[in-house]
């Protein structure tokens, strides 16, 4: 996860940021950056490539406690809420595929119950 967010040459922060910078609103509907931007723990009956890209609590909580995962992992969001005020609408548009906004939501929620449970705030 941290190396592909890291990867330049995927829809990674840097990219995230770049699109922002330069108001490249539509990059965040038609690039692919679900899994390693907001990875989260696949349930019995997803896709295969969910269960693949899967991550399990262990490897969430491991995240959490990485050195400014948690600042990259609200700025990514933020950014995305950045393109819906543009009216990008990169999570739900027509052109996006319904399972995005379901991975996005699935993963903010992932991490939250995580740190819930270990009484942290991050």
């Amino acid at each position: 996860i941290l190396k592909a967010r890291d990867n330049p040459g995927l829809a990674s922060d840097h990219a995230f940021q770049h699109w922002k910078d330069t108001k490249q609103w539509s990059e965040f509907r038609t690039q692919h950056y679900d899994w390693f931007m907001f990875p989260w723990k696949a349930s019995l009956g997803d896709s295969r490539a969910a269960l693949v890209y899967s991550i399990a609590e262990g490897d969430a909580l491991d995240l959490l406690y990485t050195p400014g995962f948690v600042d990259r992992y609200v700025q990514s969001a933020e950014a995305l809420f950045d393109a819906h005020r543009a009216g990008a609408n990169p999570v739900k548009a027509d052109d996006v595929h319904p399972a995005r906004a379901s991975k996005v939501q699935c993963s903010m929620r992932h991490f939250r119950n995580v740190a819930k449970v270990c009484g942290d705030e991050f």
